[in-house]
């Protein structure tokens, strides 16, 4: 199993345009020697959606540290979570939805705040 700094989770359903969006944001907002890994979970149980995530997620891979899970029935999204965070060995875990785009220095400052508050769950 890789270990990581953080790991980044991105559940889909259905939204291979939405994680190319932002895989691109995460590409040109994350410095490149960032020590984290992105997992992809496509949760639709359906061939012809996981066939587009998985295009979308090896486009990325020249730049991303990105790896795919695909479900192979609709598990929801809870049980999606529990799979992406077994999925690597991490000091921290980000989940976030697929239909967001990351600002300028996010992982930075999430990465300093856990770092900085041991209150702070991840």
């Amino acid at each position: 199993m890789v270990t990581v700094k953080t790991l980044v989770g991105i559940p889909t359903y259905n939204g291979a345009h939405r994680v190319d969006w932002l895989l691109q944001s995460i590409s040109m907002r994350t410095p490149k020697d960032a020590d984290y890994r992105i997992v992809v979970c496509d949760d639709s149980g359906r061939a012809e959606h996981q066939e587009k995530t998985r295009a979308v997620v090896e486009k990325w891979k020249v730049n991303l540290p990105v790896t795919l899970i695909v479900n192979e029935k609709n598990i929801g999204l809870p049980s999606t979570w529990n799979k992406i965070v077994r999925s690597t060995e991490s000091e921290h875990c980000i989940l976030i939805n697929d239909d967001i785009i990351v600002a300028p220095y996010w992982l930075e400052s999430m990465t300093y705040f856990l770092d900085n508050n041991p209150k702070a769950g991840s």
